[in-house]
């Protein structure tokens, strides 16, 4: 037993050893690395064979089930998590016709193809056509990223595979329990349908279950960053078994799910080593499985089966490459006319057409057929044909078909960008380079020489049309780089985070007409609706603390917004129409920012209180990692340490969360009408004192100031218009801790609006009085009668 394993291990060892040198042997020979693994393979595997050696029958036994439940749950990990979700959304359409109806085209096309030309019986014909409709463009994709491919035919492609992973597994088991049913009738088509359904969404919601759980463990594991790491690497295969072993459900589309969900919120569930490892994790283990796969897919190439069939491949290449070229355009037309926004172009669609490549997946259902299963000997020579023509003819000829349509090159975009940053990282050197010549370090001459002669060697595309673009982007992906290190630093929420970096998106793809593009707009600046304001009437305690949280994200999104434009302006000319856009977007900030601190000080405060917390403790933290890592403390200084501030920074949040309570006689004790009471005075009206809520927009008269009452504005902003006694402006904004004050004159029939505004007394008469509400305000009622306060005293002197 014990040398079982250890020959298993060095086999094992000696398959990945041959993988990674493989990556260099690839890039020699000018091969995809997944079809020079395979040539290798074949070579092995042929070898063996005709030297008659044969391999233990468990080996053969357990190849499909090491592919799926060993080898493929990392793969579709890795590549949903690095999937991009916003040009997955924009593209979803498309994608789910060609993963799904393009599947299904493709499967009937092909089982027809082959009960026509073959006699073969048509279920078991249609099985063959669900598993080798299984897409596996593992060349294709490399190919795509060393080139510069357009982002949404990577898309495209690899959301394809992933979905039609899922898809064709879902069906090939329907189709082969049809297969296993004495007579076929519309209720076992209804069933098959059915079944269909309930696989495909039931690995989903596992998936979606098991994302959240795996969310969770990620946040209580967020200080170790080898922890987190772990867990995803369980997480992939915990939910692909535990949905398709266990609860019979789409395994797939459950990894699927985790993977994406995980990959879209990683900056929000990663902790920073974490986060910088992942990319690295999982490129070695989709390497380590890519070798595996594509090693054993020539490996076990049966030469002798494959001879047997040849007579029957041509034919089923015509059938296989001509479905796919069917499918693909028919469902993409179908797409089109659902989504208009989703046109694919013809190149594109050639593309998708030739990368439809296939691999260890296919050859792996086809191997998990049962031994009864009708032309099971034939299928596994056809399919074993079809995947090395797709991966020796289409995989080596997809660069000349890109070259043709001119897709093997950077385009829009991409090009101004590449061009412009070509000539931005060599300015700067050659800058350093002029410097040491005039210190007399280098000769003048021979560096003038070397800038003329590497600048003329530069694609020098930066025309003035183009450079607006690239300032743009580059003005907004620093200030979203800034985000990202504030978030890994702790320094920001996720909220405010997730809030600013949909906004920088929205102006990213506003970019066609700059100057029209606005900021990021408060809530206290837009209306409620309709919901909150019922909110406000119905659960008052609910629509305050809602209100409030809104308020404070706004405060923290107005701080780093500043922050993250700052950071921009600084990467871009002066001079130019983007720094004129982007002080324009910084100066609206600003103004956005004074209002809060003027009319919400109480959230201000907290505001600021626990962004300076955090940057603290963020601070106080890098510190500590640099001491340890440069041993100038030790493993245990740095525990107590880290210990001792964590338990400081944790006491510091909870005080700074007091500032965000209202403590109404510390509040009244700034107002000039309560100035003189003793605080216990005041202490003891608090029982008497009421809040309101003025919501925005929403203009108040007469009656709605209560001439019982004397109402503080305790955060937000009105105005009304005079004429004012004795005063001569028209119009008069108030604000935290001004009040208003009804009285009656004891001399005439005339009622008077009494106005407290920084210490000073302003009257107007209350006939045809509007009062308008600039910004969600909260009032502080104080009843006259128990205030002791006295009207008469108040009366304004004419």
């Amino acid at each position: 037993m014990a040398t079982m394993i250890a020959d298993g291990a060095l086999l094992l060892a000696l398959i990945l050893m041959t993988g990674f040198v493989a990556t260099r042997l690839a890039r020699t020979f000018s091969l995809p690395h997944s079809v020079f693994l395979v040539l290798i393979g074949l070579i092995c595997g042929g070898g063996l064979q005709y030297a008659g050696i044969v391999l233990p029958a468990a080996v053969n036994d357990s190849f499909a089930d090491i592919i799926l439940f060993i080898l493929l749950p990392p793969l579709v990990f890795e590549s949903a998590y690095n999937l991009d979700v916003d040009q997955l959304k924009h593209n979803i359409v498309s994608i789910l016709a060609l993963a799904i109806i393009g599947l299904i085209i493709s499967t009937g096309l092909v089982g027809l193809g082959l009960h026509w030309a073959f006699g073969f019986e048509l279920i078991p014909s249609l099985v063959f056509g669900a598993l080798i409709s299984a897409t596996d463009p593992v060349a294709v994709v490399a190919l795509f990223k060393e080139v510069g491919a357009p982002k949404r035919l990577l898309t495209l492609v690899e959301g394809e595979s992933l979905f039609n992973d899922g898809t064709a597994i879902v069906l090939y088991r329907v189709l082969v329990a049809a297969a296993a049913s004495p007579m076929l009738d519309s209720s076992i088509l209804g069933a098959g349908a059915l079944s269909f359904a309930i696989v495909s969404f039931g690995g989903i919601g596992v998936g979606i279950g098991l994302a959240v759980m795996t969310s969770g463990l990620l946040s209580f594991t967020r200080r170790s960053a080898a922890a987190q790491m772990g867990i995803t690497v369980a997480a992939s295969s915990i939910g692909f078994i535990v949905a398709d072993h266990f609860l019979h459900v789409s395994g797939i589309f459950a990894t699927l799910v985790i993977g994406v969900y995980l990959g879209h919120r990683a900056r929000l569930e990663f902790n920073k080593e974490a986060l910088h490892g992942m990319h690295s994790l999982w490129e070695f283990l989709s390497l380590c499985a890519n070798s595996l796969v594509f090693l054993a897919v020539g490996f076990f190439v049966d030469f002798s089966i494959l001879w047997k069939s040849l007579a029957l491949v041509p034919a089923t290449l015509v059938f296989v490459y001509g479905a796919r070229c069917a499918a693909v355009p028919l469902v993409l037309w179908a797409a089109q006319k659902v989504r208009p926004s989703e046109r694919t172009s013809f190149s594109f669609q050639t593309i998708l057409m030739w990368g439809g490549l296939r691999g260890g997946l296919a050859l792996a259902l086809v191997m998990l057929l049962p031994e009864t299963f009708p032309y099971k000997a034939e299928f596994l020579a056809l399919t074993t044909a079809v995947v090395l023509s797709t991966l020796l003819l289409n995989a080596l000829t997809i660069t000349q078909v890109m070259a043709f349509f001119d897709l093997n090159r950077l385009q829009g975009i991409d090009q101004e960008t590449y061009s412009h940053v070509l000539n931005m990282i060599h300015h700067p050197l050659f800058a350093s380079l002029r410097r040491s010549a005039e210190g007399g370090v280098l000769s003048p001459l021979l560096v003038e020489q070397f800038e003329k002669k590497v600048l003329q060697t530069l694609d020098d595309t930066s025309k003035a049309d183009t450079q607006q673009n690239f300032d743009y982007h580059q003005l907004l992906l620093f200030e979203r780089q800034l985000y990202h290190q504030m978030l890994e630093n702790r320094e920001i929420t996720k909220p405010a985070y997730r809030k600013l970096c949909q906004d920088v998106r929205r102006r990213l793809d506003s970019h066609k007409d700059i100057h029209n593009i606005t900021i990021y707009k408060s809530s206290f600046l837009r209306p409620e609706t309709r919901f909150v304001r019922l909110l406000a009437v119905t659960f008052p305690a609910w629509h305050r603390r809602i209100r409030f949280a809104r308020l404070g994200m706004d405060l923290e999104i107005l701080l780093f917004l500043i922050f993250g434009l700052e950071s921009g302006l600084r990467h871009v000319a002066p001079a130019s129409d983007v720094a004129h856009v982007g002080n324009k977007w910084l100066e609206k900030s600003r103004s956005q920012l004074r209002d809060l601190y003027l009319h919400y000080p109480m959230w201000a405060n907290g505001i600021q209180n626990h962004f300076m917390i955090r940057v603290i403790a963020a601070g106080t933290h890098h510190q500590l990692e640099g001491l340890k890592e440069a041993e100038v403390i030790s493993e245990s200084i740095y525990s107590q340490a880290e210990e001792a501030l964590q338990q400081a920074h944790q006491l510091w949040m909870r005080q700074a969360k007091q500032t965000f309570s209202l403590h109404l006689h510390h509040f009244l004790m700034g107002v000039r009408l309560f100035r003189e009471r003793k605080q216990s005075e005041l202490e003891s009206l608090e029982q008497y004192v009421s809040q309101g809520y003025w919501p925005a927009g929403r203009t108040l008269h007469r009656e709605d100031i209560h001439s019982a009452a004397a109402i503080v504005i305790a955060e937000g902003k009105v105005h009304l218009a005079g004429p004012f006694l004795n005063k001569d402006q028209t119009t008069l904004e108030l604000g935290p801790r001004d009040t208003l004050l009804r009285i009656d004159s004891t001399h005439s029939s005339s009622e008077w609006l009494l106005i407290e505004k920084n210490g000073e007394r302003y009257f107007r008469s209350t006939e045809n009085m509007e009062i308008i509400v600039d910004f969600n305000t909260e009032t502080v009622e104080v009843p006259l009668e128990k205030s002791q306060v006295d009207p008469s005293q108040l009366m304004p002197v004419a």
